[in-house]
């Protein structure tokens, strides 16, 4: 649907803008719904994880990272995320 696939691109420019400005709750509310909108793309849930990082939200970070890795298991930048966020755990 072409309405969809707009509003999927405007958040996923809002995200990056957001997480820029270190502004990472709206942030993670455009990333979580890029990831509702397109639960396959990888580069959301690394977003997501990124922002939800940036709120101290470490638990919920490893989990989106984990999601993104399902979607694409060789993405070096979500192995690395997923693997500071473990560190920040003591994991």
């Amino acid at each position: 649907d072409a309405l969809k696939g707009k509003g999927l691109r405007l958040r996923r420019q809002q995200d990056a803008a957001y997480f820029s400005l270190k502004n990472f709750g709206d942030s993670r509310a455009d990333a979580t719904k890029c990831t509702e909108l397109d639960p396959f793309w990888a580069k959301g849930w690394y977003r997501k994880g990124l922002a939800e990082g940036g709120l101290q939200m470490h638990k919920d970070a490893e989990e989106s990272f984990k999601r993104g890795l399902e979607c694409s298991p060789k993405d070096a930048a979500l192995q690395h995320a997923l693997q500071e966020v473990k560190m920040l755990q003591g994991i």
